[in-house]
């Protein structure tokens, strides 16, 4: 996933994620190395956190987003 790719698609995660209540930022991350780019949602725990990365990884068919507690 190119770095343009990667912010494209955690920008629409976060937004959604927003849209449904939750308080999502999407960050750069420089410490990856092959996807800079991931989505801090405050006010939840790690199990939800895993969910939705999951959920999110199944409906856009992208094993590469990064969602994570804060």
């Amino acid at each position: 996933m190119t770095t343009l790719q990667s912010q494209t698609t955690h920008k629409l995660v976060a937004k959604t994620l927003r849209y449904s209540g939750y308080k999502a930022t999407c960050v750069r991350n420089e410490n990856f190395d092959f996807n800079n780019y991931e989505v801090i949602v405050k006010g939840i725990d790690n199990n939800e956190a895993k969910e939705l990365q999951q959920r999110f990884s199944s409906m856009l068919k992208n094993s590469m987003i990064n969602i994570i507690n804060n």
